[in-house]
């Protein structure tokens, strides 16, 4: 993969936005798939909510649809996957990508705009689950608004370039959709977004502790009640202030920039901007030379 020059680099603030806009045309191109993309993350979402909505208060007042509201923001987040997986393979079979890259655009214009034309959908969603949640289920309002949204971009940010990287090392865009939607149902299970936590942490849960999903809904969970969600094995969770809870999260967000810089790698060495049929193509054309 070629590196972008210095000039390039200077002025692809410019080429972002366009790149945005292409890449929202070429999505809803596909009216079925963008459908399902739009719906299914509002609507996983809100139905965990719908289960526990008339259950007890735990231990200090909390609800169980209080503890699901914002995991709830979370599930388009970890929804980027699916739908970064199937755009990436359907551009790369169509040569939008190919195109693309025989512009003067630059590579890391592409990148951004793809991984923000991904990102603005799943925040709009979240948007809606809290809109829904506070009105139908009565949660209350974020308590640090800032660490929630900052929870919630960060997470897009991971999810988006992770993704992006991965898209190189699967095959067609059929194929690849059934290989990402376990892998997305598993995050979202494992997030701690499907039910309330109650007892000791499992094994499980401490491992879970280091996916991207389980991070930033951390996060956003500490920022939304202004209490600890990430330590386990708490019976009480005092009230913090923004600084106590910056402090509380960096163990997350440590893991989250971790998880980025897997992303970046990834998108480096495999990235693909042409079909895999291409490049056989080429080498056995290559060969008859």
């Amino acid at each position: 993969m070629s590196v972008d020059t210095p000039r390039s680099v200077v002025s692809w603030p410019r080429y972002v936005w366009p790149q945005v806009a292409l890449s929202q045309r070429v999505y809803w191109q596909d009216i079925a798939f963008a459908l399902v993309g739009a719906v299914m993350p509002v609507a996983m979402g809100i139905f965990p909510m719908v289960q526990v909505r008339d259950a007890d208060p735990l231990p200090g007042g909390i609800r169980p649809v209080d503890v699901l509201a914002p995991s709830g923001l979370c599930v388009s987040v970890i929804w980027i996957a699916y739908a970064v997986i199937n755009s990436a393979a359907r551009r790369r079979e169509t040569r939008t990508y190919k195109r693309l890259r025989a512009t003067p655009i630059p590579q890391s214009a592409i990148l951004v705009g793809e991984a923000t034309s991904a990102a603005l959908p799943a925040l709009a969603q979240s948007a809606v689950v809290l809109v829904v949640a506070m009105t139908v289920f009565h949660v209350a309002a974020p308590v640090h608004w800032l660490l929630v949204v900052a929870g919630l971009v960060i997470g897009a940010v991971t999810m988006g370039l992770l993704t992006f990287g991965v898209s190189g090392l699967l095959p067609s865009s059929e194929l690849s959709t059934w290989i990402v939607t376990p892998f997305v149902i598993g995050m979202w299970f494992l997030s701690g977004s499907l039910s309330v936590a109650g007892g000791a942490a499992s094994t499980v849960d401490r491992i879970a502790d280091y996916l991207p999903s389980t991070a930033f809904v951390q996060i956003v969970r500490t920022g939304y009640f202004g209490q600890d969600f990430v330590s386990h094995d708490l019976t009480d969770r005092p009230r913090l202030s923004l600084g106590q809870a910056l402090d509380v999260i960096h163990q997350p967000l440590g893991v989250l920039i971790l998880w980025i810089a897997v992303g970046y790698l990834l998108f480096r060495s495999c990235f693909r901007w042409e079909p895999r049929t291409s490049r056989r193509g080429r080498r056995s054309a290559k060969q008859a030379g």
